[in-house]
């Protein structure tokens, strides 16, 4: 099936806000590994999170679907939290 030039640059689009949206959540998470305190050993836990993220971006740049589902379904469950942690700004 042929895609108009139109129909592929809205697909492009939408990948590389997944794929800037990946790269933004991943690197807030490895922060805040770093940041814990009450983590026994924080930098074997960023650097095996920052594995697992660059070998999931490595194959979703290859446009593999089982990393492009990993990717949104990653920068959807943020989102997710995201608004529930401020709506429960905003009540409490």
């Amino acid at each position: 099936m042929y895609q108009f030039q139109l129909e592929f640059q809205r697909k492009e689009r939408i990948f590389k806000t997944y794929i800037f949206l990946f790269i933004l959540a991943a690197l807030i998470n490895v922060a805040l590994f770093l940041v814990d305190i009450n983590s026994r050993y924080p930098m074997f836990r960023c650097s095996i999170s920052l594995l697992f993220f660059c070998t999931i971006l490595y194959f979703g740049l290859r446009r593999k679907i089982w990393a492009v589902l990993i990717i949104k379904s990653f920068v959807w469950v943020h989102l997710l939290l995201l608004i529930i942690i401020s709506l429960s700004f905003i009540f409490i």
